[in-house]
């Protein structure tokens, strides 16, 4: 059984190990390190200058669903953008009936308050007597 001293020494010494930097490298010399992470300028000889040098690829593979997806997609927008169109068309014909109705009420309603001997009632007045005898 690992008594608590032992347990914390042990914890100490692992906490030392990960918070170190690491010794794996030390039989290397610095120059042999720095050699390793430079790259060759023979490496870069065949990278193409440019995007035009880049080669063609050539015809899609049997199973290659690249297009087929790329043009469900563009539908699916095309789609989406004609229902948003039409959703809008569809409210701004929704609202200008709303109006329409709101006017051919007024116009066909009868008054609520009627003004006896011409004089003008507003309807935020009181009025004494709510209907003329």
């Amino acid at each position: 059984m690992v008594s608590t001293r032992e347990s914390l020494i042990i914890l100490m010494a692992c906490a030392q190990l990960a918070l170190s930097k690491p010794r794996w490298g030390m039989g290397r010399g610095e120059k042999d390190r720095r050699s390793a992470l430079r790259m060759s300028p023979d490496a870069l000889k065949g990278v193409p200058a440019g995007y035009g040098d880049v080669p063609k690829l050539g015809p899609p593979l049997p199973g290659d669903l690249g297009k087929p997806i790329l043009e469900q997609q563009q539908s699916a927008l095309a789609q989406a953008a004609n229902a948003d169109r039409e959703r809008q068309e569809q409210a701004a014909a929704a609202e200008r009936e709303r109006r329409s109705k709101e006017l051919r009420t007024a116009r066909q309603s009868a008054l609520l308050v009627q003004a006896s001997r011409g004089s003008a009632v507003r309807p935020w007045e009181r009025v004494s007597q709510p209907y003329p005898a």
